[in-house]
């Protein structure tokens, strides 16, 4: 059985100009990385818990594996995302197994 990766983030913008080249950049490296968003910053609705700070974003991003979603994470290429990603976010980073699945 294997399983999908996923990168889970929360994240609130802080620096507008530095969030908007990182989401440019991202996108590339996500893409070339062989991964789909699946969650953007879209729309979201608070059922249980406390809201969201104003400006809070939800990304999902779904690899082959764990593996491939760490590698992406730690790649040269997305190194100069992250850097910027650093000034234009308060954010929270995950790595996350999903349910394995048959072949």
């Amino acid at each position: 059985m294997t399983a999908k990766g996923y990168v889970l983030v929360r994240r609130t913008v802080v620096d507008a100009d530095q969030a908007s080249e990182y989401l440019r950049q991202a996108a590339e490296v996500v893409a070339a990385a062989g991964g789909r968003y699946l969650v953007r910053g879209g729309q979201a609705e608070v059922l249980e818990g406390e809201p969201d700070p104003d400006g809070t974003g939800w990304v999902v991003i779904e690899f082959d594996s764990l593996e491939a979603a760490r590698t992406f994470y730690h790649s040269a290429e997305y190194a100069p995302s992250l850097e910027l990603a650093q000034t234009a976010f308060d954010r929270r980073y995950l790595l996350v197994e999903g349910v394995p699945q048959d072949v």
